[in-house]
């Protein structure tokens, strides 16, 4: 049986809360994104967090900084954390979209 490994370690609930990642945010960006024709009923759960990642970090640019310098992650895999938590997400928040 093969062996999966997960090399994106998590996000913390308080990095989640510091970056404003809280279930009421990410719901009403998301709204706002679907308004606008952003995110679309073709689009995979992978795809919605992307979008979704890119609106929150463009609105508070420097909370997600300031969390990326304290973990010590490259950009990279921080965003990929950020997109996996989005990603678990996504099937509430699509529920009321």
């Amino acid at each position: 049986m093969p062996t999966e490994i997960i090399s994106i370690r998590p996000l913390s609930a308080m990095q989640a809360r510091r970056m404003g990642l809280g279930i009421l945010p990410i719901r009403r960006t998301a709204r706002e994104l679907k308004e606008q024709d952003l995110l679309t009923d073709d689009m995979d759960n992978h795809q919605r967090a992307e979008v979704i990642a890119l609106a929150m970090m463009s609105r508070d640019q420097k909370a997600f900084e300031a969390v990326l310098a304290e973990d010590g992650r490259d950009w990279e895999a921080f965003f990929a954390a950020i997109v996996a938590f989005l990603e678990k997400l996504m099937p509430l928040i699509m529920l009321f979209l």
